[in-house]
């Protein structure tokens, strides 16, 4: 399924970057719910079909709409993204003329995607997390990014995508740690999205450290934080 993916993916790249620059000419900022839904919906539904041929897509179409939209609208920009997959060719493509660092704790995911593209900028970290520990980082003192590489730590960014780490069973790491680090990591400008928000972690850590001080608008499991408020 791999092998069939790499190839599929940057076909389905070509065809999707040609609707996502005309989501992007209609998607409003502060975000107008009802026409942004309208346009997403007319411009995904021609896509549907042609995602559900490439399996590794780690969003749905309205979510990578919703997301892509909003890189086309800000590029070139700084992205930083936890979590690397088969859409992460994607994302470096359409941030044309600007830089996308990606974090990824799984060496084997590293290698494959290191050799499917070795133009990533591609960061191994560690997460020393676990969901079944959550609350105890309901307290920011109980965050330590000592491991992380200082080259990502030191700077902000236009925009975050937190899609990772695993946090769908107990001794994951969670999404913690990203959510809470992308209070400081993300520009007051920035965009942070959380995918996921289904569950109560990824929901309740978003609401806690972004939910207060960024205008949230979801899409399927995705959540879109956008500019500080004045």
């Amino acid at each position: 399924m791999g092998s069939m993916v790499e190839r599929i993916v940057p076909i389905i790249c070509r065809t999707l970057h040609k609707r996502i620059l005309k989501v992007a000419k209609c998607m409003l900022w502060p975000v107008r719910p009802i026409a942004t839904r309208q346009c997403l919906r007319k411009m995904t539904r021609a896509n549907t079909s042609l995602m559900r041929l490439c399996v590794g897509m780690q969003l749905s179409p309205d979510e990578l709409m919703l997301l892509g939209g909003c890189i086309e609208r800000i590029r070139p920009c700084r992205i930083l993204v936890f979590g690397l997959g088969y859409d992460s060719s994607f994302w470096r493509r359409l941030n044309h003329g600007g830089e996308t660092v990606f974090l990824e704790d799984n060496p084997s995911w590293i290698a494959l995607l290191k050799r499917h593209d070795p133009s990533l900028i591609i960061h191994q970290i560690e997460y020393d997390s676990d969901i079944d520990d959550a609350d105890m980082y309901l307290d920011r003192s109980n965050v330590n990014y000592d491991t992380w590489p200082e080259a990502v730590i030191s700077n902000t960014y236009d925009l975050i995508i937190i899609d990772a780490p695993t946090g769908h069973s107990p001794g994951c790491p969670g999404r913690m740690l990203p959510i809470i680090a992308s209070t400081k990591l993300a520009s007051p400008d920035g965009h942070v999205f959380v995918h996921d928000c289904d569950r109560d972690i990824e929901a309740g850590f978003s609401d806690q450290y972004l939910g207060p001080i960024r205008t949230m608008y979801q899409v399927g499991r995705l959540r879109h934080y956008g500019p500080i408020h004045n």
